[in-house]
């Protein structure tokens, strides 16, 4: 229109944008936000405990497995249902969770509640046993093959 100064690309009549105060608002919130979630920790679940630590004896019991075929010897793990630790021929091995507890089961068929073995030959057999995984109302065992040394993980029954 005659008379009126051409208008800018890119403008609209009146405000645009945010102002400094509406950001700064934002930008607490968030930090607000932010900060209540990492005070909570982190988020841990039984079932996933349980899962973790049968897998963990499973690894060590596999590993003395395949040590006691490479080396040509006899290889103990050893598990301390009361402390929650496994051993590895004497050595320290895994640390369990605290609200993880454990029952082993060995050749011998009762119910340990002190420290047990279960010993690989370096054939591969074992003397066989089963150890009881269970953290709230997740049961999972880890069975060991006499005859093979087979380690598996299962729900426990």
């Amino acid at each position: 229109m005659p008379g009126e100064s051409p208008r800018q690309l890119g403008t609209v009549d009146g405000q645009a944008g945010f102002t400094l105060l509406e950001m700064l608002v934002v930008i607490v919130i968030l930090g607000l936000s932010i900060a209540l979630v990492v005070s909570r920790g982190p988020a841990r679940s039984l079932g996933l405990d349980s899962e973790g630590a049968a897998e963990a004896i499973a690894q060590n019991l596999r590993l003395a497995r395949s040590e006691a075929i490479s080396t040509d010897r006899l290889v103990a793990f050893s598990l301390d249902p009361s402390n929650r630790v496994t051993a590895l021929d004497g050595k320290p091995g895994t640390s369990l969770p605290p609200d993880v507890s454990v029952a082993i089961t060995t050749a011998t068929g009762g119910i340990v509640r002190s420290q047990a073995a279960i010993t690989f030959a370096p054939d591969g057999s074992s003397s066989g046993g089963r150890v009881i995984v269970s953290a709230g109302s997740r049961h999972l065992q880890v069975l060991v093959d006499w005859l093979t040394g087979r380690v598996n993980v299962t729900d426990a029954p």
